[in-house]
């Protein structure tokens, strides 16, 4: 896939094209809005595909996989959830925020998570 620029003029390009064609509706749906909906879903998978790059392995310190582990529902999580948490738990890590203050903020987005799993 080619990475185009996003700028504000093909943004505009691209809901114009929307707006004025019929054809972008899939079979099934039953208004305009819903072909707008569909539109937004697949637009948004794209661009989380750019930004959320895929690796391989993380290797984690210690102290993440100790505050990890004290997390109940984190094993429930999908995995890109898991290495996003874990990767939010090394952050706080690194600007020495206290380790029960970790712990509540990793639970607190843990429970955000599982809405979105």
């Amino acid at each position: 896939m080619s990475m185009k620029q996003v700028t504000i003029e093909n943004v505009k390009k691209r809901i114009a094209r929307i707006e004025n064609a019929e054809s972008v509706m899939l079979p099934g749906m039953t208004d305009m809005s819903d072909a707008l909906l569909e539109y937004a879903y697949r637009r948004l998978i794209e661009l989380e595909s750019l930004l959320l790059v895929d690796v391989a392995e993380t290797v984690w310190p210690a102290e993440v996989s100790l505050v990890y582990s004290q997390i109940e529902s984190a094993g429930d999580l999908p995995a890109h959830h898991q290495n996003r948490l874990k990767h939010h738990i090394n952050r706080m890590w690194l600007e020495k925020m206290p380790v029960p203050a970790i712990v509540d903020a990793a639970r607190s987005l843990a429970a955000a998570m599982e809405k979105y799993a």
